[in-house]
């Protein structure tokens, strides 16, 4: 049975990977469906993107964290972008918030929620609301984690359809200081085509 979940495991991956171009923010990170209870964070995320066109881009996003109980973290994120045309400018304020659905490490997948209500400096487009699963397996010393994620923009001057957005991870924890693996995110689109 384990050995055939990690073939399973092991193709998702390899099919999320050849999905297309991946039109992540340079300062994404997978989120994991764990909670500890009482934990504070002061969370910083920094990347930077290149695009085809010799362009470039960096987000930085700043964070403060709090495992308000123990199935649910809490955290409020202020967003900053450079880019070329606008330069550095503060983007967007963002709650975002995993709720612990299943006991860590007491069926084979520890599962997870997240929502995120995100609101962007420019008002016409409204809020951005990201929500859906966030799955963790464990086979020792290797870990993977899938997220299937919808994301919709409400109360914005344009509609838009809700997008289906993914985040996976696969990694090896080598020593208790070092863990090496691989990440990727992308959209898949309109989340019913």
């Amino acid at each position: 049975m384990q050995h055939a979940m990690t073939i399973r495991t092991l193709a998702v991956l390899a099919f999320l990977i050849h999905c297309g171009p991946v039109h992540a923010a340079p300062n994404d990170y997978v989120r994991m469906p764990n909670v500890e209870y009482g934990e504070k964070e002061i969370d910083f995320k920094w990347g930077a993107a290149k695009a085809r066109d010799g362009s470039s881009a960096t987000a930085t996003a700043l964070g403060l964290g709090w495992g308000a109980t123990p199935w649910w973290f809490t955290e409020v994120y202020g967003k900053w972008r450079r880019d070329p045309i606008e330069g550095r400018r503060f983007d967007a304020w963002e709650w975002e918030n995993r709720f612990q659905l299943t006991e860590t490490g007491r069926y084979p997948v520890d599962v997870g929620l997240l929502l995120e209500i995100e609101r962007p400096r420019a008002r016409a487009e409204g809020y951005e609301l990201t929500f859906g699963p966030l799955l963790q397996w464990e086979w020792g010393a290797v870990q993977g984690n899938l997220n299937l994620l919808w994301q919709k923009h409400v109360r914005a001057d344009e509609t838009s359809d809700t997008e289906q957005h993914y985040q996976w991870q696969l990694k090896w924890r080598a020593t208790r200081t070092l863990e090496w693996g691989a990440q990727g995110f992308g959209n898949l689109g309109r989340w019913d085509h």
